[in-house]
């Protein structure tokens, strides 16, 4: 885990609300952030002098939410210079990194909205020289980690169960790699040659949805008018038959029912592959009904 650590860096965490700032300058910007009449513009830019850089915050024109703050050289905003972070809508920090002469220079991050780290990167003169994304279970814990060092040309991959026991490696230099699963205390190793993580897939999955999905079975069950998201989950297997479908929601009306009629009787699909080998996956498939009144 010495490489995570190598590529984690200590993020404040700042809250999205006003502060009192003494700007002295005003700009008004477009969906590109290009400068533009008030009329037009989307985002209102907000600019002082901080030390020996200018400071601009950029916030939404109609809602007046703090979207970014971006350091340039001088208030003519040609050249970023200095730190940058973007933020989503409820506060959080989305996006953190650093300008130097308009290219990214050192360690950048990305946050979802729930504030959990999913990607950092390592810029050298506007070139990304490393790499590592995160993926999480829905409890938060950390389900994969991926390293890749350019300058090396090599590729780490850590994968975790729900209690946090490594499940799976591989190690590449290139295109060669070990692919080393753990089960059961054994540990099975396999040599690879391909990088490719590949999800499991379906060509013709939401046509056949679409198609063969009965509309008004709520309606057939006394269904309240409203927007339903029913969930259903199950496995695909490595010759693309799929098990174990089970819905993770509980609206009743016939909904779920239907929903995994449909996908139980659905096209074949493409197994997902770690580093070439076929593995068996588990898939969440979000299912919509709306109902009017009627």
């Amino acid at each position: 885990m010495k490489t995570i650590l190598h590529i984690i860096i200590f993020i404040l965490s700042i809250n999205n609300f006003c502060i009192a700032q003494d700007y002295k300058y005003k700009y008004f910007l477009d969906a590109n952030l290009v400068l533009t009449t008030e009329k037009d513009a989307l985002f209102i830019g907000k600019g002082l002098k901080e030390d020996s850089s200018f400071k601009m915050d950029c916030f939404d024109k109609f809602n007046e939410w703090l979207i970014m703050s971006i350091h340039f050289k001088d208030s003519s905003l040609l050249e970023m210079n200095g730190s940058f972070i973007s933020f989503y809508k409820n506060g959080l920090v989305e996006n953190k990194g650093f300008y130097k002469n308009n290219l990214e220079e050192g360690t950048w991050t990305k946050k979802d909205t729930i504030g959990l780290i999913t990607d950092s990167s390592y810029y050298e003169v506007g070139v990304r020289r490393s790499y590592a994304k995160f993926n999480y279970f829905k409890d938060k814990k950390l389900s994969a980690f991926e390293f890749t060092d350019s300058l090396k040309n090599t590729y780490e991959y850590i994968s975790f169960d729900t209690v946090g026991t490594k499940k799976s490696t591989a190690n590449f230099v290139g295109n060669e790699g070990v692919y080393n699963k753990y089960d059961s205390g054994k540990t099975i190793t396999t040599k690879v040659f391909t990088r490719e993580l590949k999800e499991a897939t379906c060509e013709n999955f939401k046509n056949h949805l679409e198609k063969n999905m009965k509309s008004d079975v709520g309606i057939d069950n006394g269904i309240i008018p409203g927007l339903y998201q029913v969930i259903i989950g199950f496995i695909v297997n490595i010759d693309g038959s799929i098990s174990d479908i089970q819905a993770e929601t509980h609206f009743g009306f016939g909904l779920e029912a239907e929903a995994i009629r449909v996908i139980k009787n659905g096209p074949k699909w493409a197994a997902a592959s770690f580093f070439g080998i076929p593995v068996k996956v588990y898939r969440r498939q979000p299912v919509t009904f709306m109902y009017s009144g009627y």
